[in-house]
């Protein structure tokens, strides 16, 4: 966030302790955002030579079209969504290219029930392909209409990049965001200059590709939080989505508690699995995604207790 602020700091209002603290700050993470850059474009460039078509999720491009700098919006790892049928060669890429992924029991549970394969290489940016648009709040989102509505977007000489259509960015951003508690401010406030970025953005599909994937209480709480934490102003817009009822009231109460920046804990990790349980759009969704991450957490704990005694499913 630190790199989004920085520029339109009001510098005569700013210590100049503080104020030189920030630029050095900026400075490193801005060069740090170099090899990711770097990374990004030489694994569009190697998909491309697949044959695979790659659709770029938040990162650079996302940094390069709504703040007009790939580096000036941080991120840690690289996201490309692929289409279904590309995701086997895809695979099969980033292995030959020296990248491992999660163990067999982990990759058969994310592809059952996630939406995205992780990959490593020592010195190297982290890559996740995803292979759905998103798996949350109960559903999953195909990836063949994102792909299928996407457009090409020039990232630089080396670097042309399929990038989500306006519409479906706002719901990927705002699932996402929810998703993650809206943990990081950086995430709504990409979703504040996207709107800005778009005037003509098309409220009615967002509104009804919500509903037809079954997120629409997830993006409606969304919208509501840009409007109470950075006052965007989308009360006409918050009208076209549900009100959400009790669970979305209760949403509201929990998110101060599971938004707060804090440690990786059992708690913390359950006060989050609570609130996006409350967003989802049907009651036998929250029943489901409740009993399925508890019991998933419960298993992975008895197989590290006695692994020699339980099938290694259960680690994943």
């Amino acid at each position: 966030m630190l790199n989004v602020i920085v520029p339109h700091l009001d510098h005569s209002g700013v210590p100049p302790s503080v104020r030189d603290s920030m630029l050095r700050q900026s400075a490193v993470m801005l060069a740090l955002q170099e090899p990711l850059i770097l990374a990004f474009e030489t694994t569009v460039a190697a998909f491309g030579k697949e044959g695979v078509r790659v659709c770029a999720l938040k990162g650079p491009a996302l940094s390069a079209r709504l703040y007009g700098d790939p580096a000036m919006r941080s991120s840690i790892d690289l996201d490309f969504l692929v289409a279904p049928e590309d995701l086997e060669p895809a695979v099969s890429l980033m292995t030959r290219l020296g990248f491992g992924g999660k163990s067999k029991a982990t990759v058969a549970y994310l592809l059952r029930h996630s939406h995205h394969l992780y990959f490593s290489r020592p010195g190297s940016t982290s890559i996740e392909v995803h292979f759905q648009a998103y798996a949350g709040f109960g559903v999953t989102l195909s990836s063949a209409a994102l792909m299928d509505r996407a457009v090409p977007y020039r990232f630089s000489e080396k670097a042309t990049v399929l990038v989500p259509s306006p519409e479906d960015e706002f719901i990927y951003l705002a699932v996402h965001a929810a998703g993650h508690s809206f943990a990081r401010l950086l995430w709504l406030y990409d979703m504040k200059i996207l709107i800005q970025k778009n005037p003509r953005l098309d409220w009615d599909q967002i509104v009804s590709r919500s509903r037809a994937a079954k997120v629409s209480t997830a993006v409606g709480f969304a919208v509501k939080v840009l409007m109470d934490w950075l006052n965007v102003p989308l009360a006409d817009v918050a009208e076209r989505f549900a009100p959400g009822g009790l669970r979305r009231s209760a949403a509201g109460v929990i998110l101060p508690f599971a938004s707060r920046p804090s440690t990786a804990s059992t708690l913390d990790n359950l006060k989050g699995l609570v609130f996006t349980s409350m967003l989802c759009d049907r009651r036998s969704a929250t029943l489901w995604l409740l009993q399925h991450h508890i019991g998933r957490s419960l298993r992975r704990r008895v197989h590290r207790a006695a692994p020699n005694l339980l099938p290694e499913s259960w680690s994943g």
